[in-house]
């Protein structure tokens, strides 16, 4: 939303989503750390983790307060390594699973510079 508003990407849908959807999904934290189908299995292992160190569950979490925790610190820090969520965005026309030139693009994923994902 923030990059549409300051006209540097035309619009405000996840650029991690599935080309072949068009439903407009909007990237915003809450579709980042729960919902984006992109990044399932890195969530499923933050919102582990941050249960482990909270007792509290992903619902009953609002992403704010998630990011403000510090014992949540260390969960959402490799969430953001792993998961490239939070880096420069790719150019427009890309998209994460676009391939080409590249090497170590936003747009090419983890795997690109040998990166390890939290569930490995």
């Amino acid at each position: 939303m923030y990059l549409k508003s300051t006209d540097n990407r035309p619009d405000d849908h996840c650029w991690w989503r599935d080309p072949g959807n068009i439903s407009g999904t909007q990237q915003t934290r809450g579709h980042l750390f729960k919902h984006c189908s992109r990044w399932k299995d890195q969530q499923a292992e933050l919102w582990a983790r941050v249960k482990d160190a909270t007792k509290r569950a992903k619902r009953k979490w609002r992403v704010g307060y998630l990011l403000a925790d510090v014992r949540c610190s260390p969960a959402v820090l490799d969430f953001l390594r792993s998961t490239y969520v939070g880096r420069a965005a790719p150019p427009v026309e890309e998209t994460w699973d676009s391939g080409g030139e590249g090497g170590g693009a936003v747009g090419a994923g983890p795997e690109a510079e040998g990166g390890r994902g939290l569930a490995e």
